[in-house]
């Protein structure tokens, strides 16, 4: 297959992995009624991990361990960055917690640059600055009082998922998707079962005590990581990392029309500029962003 036909299935998975992560944001909200943040994580994760496991188990049962632990750390990140998305989910609306998240699109290339010393340009200070306002907008749409906890920890979040989307770039050459992707869910869950029997306690009742809450459970472990991040995993091999981060940001488009149609989430005209402000920075800040070549190098898009 050519390489320019690698690029487009990359590129149609991605976008329907972000769709998936759209909808995820109502189906946690309302999970989130019956179930504590870091316990819904770590079903979530368990769950994926174990079917992914069961599905895969071939290329599982010949991981290296070193493909193993690289798994494992990339799994740490993600799960740290859930938590503190769904920690943001409960306190804030689903559409904020949507738009808020894609911030790690405008993080990212700093990340790069602090850690390969890359070149960060007069854009990406641009996009960080529109960013800012736009975030001003939509968490404080009524001035500071409309602050809240939730928007704090869903920005923290975005942070955390932009050293995730690195981890992920510095991991996946020469390595099997499949197999490091399950190991991912295997080391976020982890990190969630800890986290969770540490700061919440003893495990709810409500996690099988609920129909709604286990069909929940279950299309967030299927859908929402097992498929999702198993399609992120493998286009990430055959796009840069910057470029899938501007895919991937368009679960926030999706997240906010999910919200506002199933969950009455309001959208007043102030929220929606800083909703625009936010994209905005996302596209200003993804403008240069390269292409990975046949070879695996990066290259400048063309535009």
């Amino acid at each position: 297959m050519s390489t320019k036909k690698v690029r487009i299935i990359s590129v149609i998975a991605i976008l329907f992995a972000a769709m998936i992560w759209g909808s995820s944001f109502v189906v946690m909200k309302n999970a989130l009624d019956v179930i504590s943040p870091m316990y819904l994580i770590a079903v979530r994760f368990t769950l994926a991990g174990a079917v992914g496991t069961a599905a895969f188990f071939p290329g599982i049962r010949n991981l290296r361990l070193s493909d193993f632990k690289s798994g494992m750390k990339c799994g740490c990140a993600l799960g740290a960055a859930y938590i503190l998305q769904t920690y943001g989910l409960k306190y804030t609306s689903a559409s904020n917690n949507a738009f808020l998240t894609t911030i790690y699109v405008v993080i990212t290339p700093f990340i790069f640059w602090f850690f390969r010393r890359g070149r960060i340009t007069v854009r990406d200070f641009v996009a960080a600055g529109t960013a800012l306002v736009g975030i001003a907008m939509v968490s404080l749409a009524n001035g500071l009082s409309s602050f809240r906890i939730g928007d704090l920890w869903t920005i923290l979040c975005g942070a955390a998922f932009a050293v995730h989307i690195f981890m992920v770039d510095c991991n996946t050459e020469n390595r099997d998707v499949i197999p490091f992707a399950i190991t991912q869910m295997v080391g976020a869950a982890v990190v969630s079962w800890l986290a969770a029997i540490v700061f919440e306690g003893a495990p709810p009742e409500s996690i099988i005590g609920s129909r709604t809450i286990i069909l929940s459970l279950l299309y967030l472990a299927l859908f929402g990581t097992m498929f999702a991040f198993a399609a992120q995993t493998s286009a990430q091999k055959h796009l840069s990392s910057l470029t899938a981060s501007l895919l991937l940001s368009l679960e926030c488009v999706f997240g906010a029309f999910f919200s506002v149609l199933l969950l009455g989430d309001p959208f007043t005209l102030k929220i929606a500029v800083g909703f625009a402000l936010i994209f905005g920075a996302i596209a200003i800040s993804v403008l240069r962003y390269p292409h990975k070549t046949a070879d695996g190098e990066e290259s400048p898009e063309r535009g």
